[in-house]
């Protein structure tokens, strides 16, 4: 089973490496799953975090854009089916998972701290979650 994962630079989005809680979470994951990490965060801090997490990663991705989800359906074989995405924001993590029918998890952010570029996504995510209610914490969704 893949294993999208695209929250863990939400930890802390100015820490330069992974928290050790993350680090746990991953090595208890990896027994189960092939962890791969897609994010749009920048070379530097994307490699640097997929060697400490010995993970693959594929940084500058440009979500929602799916070519690296592609990518990785065509390097390992599998369908999407077989994969699950997981993210801490609808307009890009859940939504590149979403549009080839990957399986997709939303997850609350781990951080207050947001890069500028992440606000305005933020703000219309408040729409959907509080002001019309269409998607519900807890709730599971087909």
């Amino acid at each position: 089973t893949l294993f999208p994962y695209t929250t863990l630079f939400r930890s802390d989005s100015k820490a330069a490496v992974p928290s050790l809680e993350v680090i746990e979470l991953i090595k208890k994951l990896k027994k189960d799953f092939t962890i791969i990490i897609i994010t749009n965060a920048l070379p530097i801090r994307a490699k640097r975090y997929g060697a400490i997490l010995d993970v693959e990663v594929f940084y500058l991705s440009r979500k929602p854009n799916n070519i690296n989800y592609l990518k990785i359906i065509n390097k390992y074989n599998t369908s999407s089916d077989e994969m699950a995405g997981i993210g801490d924001q609808i307009y890009t993590d859940i939504k590149g998972a979403n549009r080839l029918n990957i399986k997709s998890i939303f997850l609350d952010p781990i951080s207050e701290n947001e890069s500028i570029l992440t606000k305005p996504n933020r703000i219309k995510e408040k729409v959907l979650i509080y002001k019309k209610g269409i998607i519900k914490r807890g709730e599971y969704y087909e």
